[in-house]
């Protein structure tokens, strides 16, 4: 939607270029934009628009190109939680084992988050296996060496998701 907002401006005669594409994006790197659409517009107009006289063209491209997005990030959002709550009543898929990997204890019990990393993992696996959800069972996750990386095997085949 970045791209898509600048060729908006420029088709409506805002001078944006390629070193206010470079400022926003840097912008939004560092966060300024505090993961708000409404904040996302005021650091986006403060870096792209330089007088007075583009204000109400950037609004139109704004809104143009940013209505309704609000409400299909809460439909996504809605849509994350219901499948997080389904894939709760079936947490029976999951080994002792496979809860410890991820920091299970009788104090803490597994979060949604990381039920839904270990479900999506299995998932991935018995996906590319071509077997589909029934072989769930058949799918253990082995090791979370990292945030980003985890292993599993596949009828003792080992996999890296």
């Amino acid at each position: 939607m970045f791209v898509p907002f600048l060729y908006q401006l420029r088709e409506l005669g805002v001078p944006v270029g390629t070193g206010e594409a470079v400022a926003l994006a840097q912008a939004l790197r560092l966060g300024l934009h505090e993961q708000s659409l409404d904040q996302f517009y005021y650091v986006s107009r403060s870096l792209l628009v330089h007088e007075e006289r583009y204000l109400d063209p950037f609004d139109q491209a704004f809104l143009k190109v940013f209505k309704g997005i609000e409400i299909e990030a809460q439909k996504l959002k809605d849509e994350l939680f219901d499948w997080l709550r389904e894939a709760k009543k079936i947490e029976g898929e999951l080994s002792e084992e496979e809860r410890a990997l991820l920091g299970e204890t009788e104090d803490a019990p597994l979060d949604a988050l990381g039920f839904a990393r270990l479900w999506t993992t299995k998932e991935a696996v018995v996906k590319a296996e071509g077997i589909g959800l029934p072989g769930m069972q058949r799918c253990r996750i082995v090791a979370v060496p990292g945030r980003a990386l985890v292993h599993a095997t596949y009828d003792g085949a080992a996999r890296e998701v």
